[in-house]
């Protein structure tokens, strides 16, 4: 494992490298969904705000008719809404809502009569949900106008303050001398399976809210009133598309009690923004009527995923490159070993050789390598030899012959025999073979060099010796042939 360390090490860099890459290129793929998911969002809540705005408006453009104005008439009422309600669509009705007192609901339920309604009355909601005629109380605040009729026939004559929610909301109104928005409710004329709510906004004498409350109570004449049914207000503003959706948008009521605070989508198990599903949120807070909502927009299913394909192409190729290198590095690291293996072995080889054997570079003739034999030949030790130059064991007059192995760099040699001088001085005959190799980036020289002094000291003694015989032979035969004694006197025979 040590031996692979470095591998192991670009490994774990490249594999950490690539988790950080593709880490930081799926944190840009988040935002950038996130990103397109809050332009999408945004534009769905403005386009809800604003259609909730408008609408607002509208019921105040009905306040300011009323406010100067003694009597409007219903046809008068019918004229000014028409066009606010076709701009408008998210309205569900527009309404006056007159304070009458319990000594004139006569005097008014005979109004509606003469206005083209013969059963209008006052009327309120019975505890089985039917609407029946309204119980005596001080004071009635009855829808006498609604704009449309079409489809709000139910709600004409209903005695709002019979209604707990709604009376909660005309209090508010007249004492604040404001805008006044109901929570979620069940309208009166409702048909199909949502919420709606109401808003008001107070008329008074003399078209200014006066600065006391009980002034304000005092001056009261009735009520402008907007209806208003949530998936309408959704549906209208554009703010969700039935074709292919891509967002689900949610509206809470955040001053309502538990459980209560849903407004939209109606059945959906939901109370406030925290019990939406986890994911990309949009959310806005705008105030209605004086009361707080929440809006807010999150994906439909798998819309606005991030796409991923950046990030695991880089974590996949990263991996993928680093597999390479390491492989590589590995592989490389496993020749470097064998080579090192081999390199040991020749090394080893090397060293035990019996003959002297050296190596040299061609070009500069420094000795590279050396074996045990060569030192114990020559005398000097190995690092004396690897500071050396092989001319420094050649005599003179072989110098020539080294030169005419660097000319001729591929010329193998076997049997030549050269003098060398050992570090005590002598000369020593040797017996040459050589070899043409490279070692490393060296043009390099094996050099075998056998000490042949001993046997070329016997092989003349030899020859002087078969000399020496041959010569005695022959001064036989003379001495015999002329009958007379011989003497060798050095190499010439003398006769006696």
């Amino acid at each position: 494992m040590r031996r692979y360390s470095s591998a192991l090490g670009i490994a774990a860099t490249g594999i950490l490298l690539s988790v950080i890459i593709s880490t930081t290129l799926r944190g840009l793929e988040s935002k950038n969904a996130e990103a397109s998911f809050n332009g999408v969002a945004q534009e769905h809540l403005d386009a809800l705000e604003t259609n909730i705005t408008l609408a607002l408006d509208n019921l105040v453009a009905i306040g300011a008719l009323f406010d100067h104005a003694d009597y409007v008439t219903r046809r008068e009422f019918d004229r000014f809404t028409s066009p606010l309600l076709a701009r408008t669509q998210a309205v569900q009705a527009l309404e006056w809502i007159p304070r009458v007192p319990d000594r004139k609901r006569p005097q008014w339920e005979k109004r509606g009569w003469d206005d083209g309604f013969p059963s209008f009355q006052f009327t309120e909601r019975a505890p089985d949900g039917r609407l029946v005629r309204a119980d005596g109380r001080d004071e009635y605040f009855p829808v006498f106008y609604v704009a449309p009729f079409r489809g709000n026939e139910k709600a004409l004559g209903y005695d709002l303050a019979s209604d707990l929610v709604r009376r909660a909301a005309l209090r508010d109104a007249a004492d604040l001398g404001q805008l006044a928005a109901t929570g979620r409710i069940v309208l009166v004329q409702e048909t199909a399976n949502q919420y709606g709510f109401l808003v008001f906004r107070p008329v008074y004498r003399g078209a200014l809210i006066p600065e006391t409350t009980a002034a304000r109570q005092e001056a009261l004449v009735g009520f402008t009133l907007a209806v208003f049914r949530v998936a309408e207000i959704v549906q209208k503003s554009g703010a969700v598309s039935s074709a292919a959706p891509v967002l689900n948008l949610a509206i809470f009521d955040v001053g309502a009690g538990a459980g209560e605070r849903l407004l939209y989508p109606r059945g959906a198990h939901l109370d406030g923004v925290k019990d939406l599903p986890a994911g990309f949120l949009a959310t806005r807070m705008i105030s209605v009527g004086g009361r707080n909502w929440e809006l807010a927009a999150y994906p439909v299913a798998d819309n606005f995923r991030p796409v991923r394909w950046s990030s695991w192409a880089a974590l996949l190729s990263g991996l993928l490159l680093t597999s390479l290198l390491t492989m590589h590095l590995v592989e490389r690291k496993r020749a470097e070993d064998s080579l090192w293996q081999s390199e040991e072995r020749a090394r080893l080889l090397f060293a035990t050789i019996p003959h002297p054997s050296l190596v040299f570079d061609i070009t500069t003739h420094e000795v590279l390598e050396v074996n045990d034999a060569a030192v114990q030949q020559y005398g000097y030790c190995r690092d004396e030899f690897l500071r050396m130059k092989i001319t420094q064991i050649a005599t003179p007059e072989e110098v020539n012959g080294l030169r005419r192995l660097r000319q001729d760099r591929h010329t193998q040699g076997t049997g030549e025999q050269w003098k060398h001088r050992t570090r005590d001085g002598h000369t020593i005959d040797v017996e040459i073979y050589f070899h043409s190799l490279k070692y490393g980036i060296h043009p390099a020289r094996l050099v075998i060099a056998q000490n042949v002094t001993e046997r070329n000291r016997l092989e003349t003694d030899l020859r002087n010796a078969q000399k020496l015989e041959a010569v005695g032979r022959l001064a036989a035969g003379i001495a015999h042939e002329i009958n007379t004694p011989v003497q060798f006197v050095g190499d010439n025979i003398r006769v006696c």
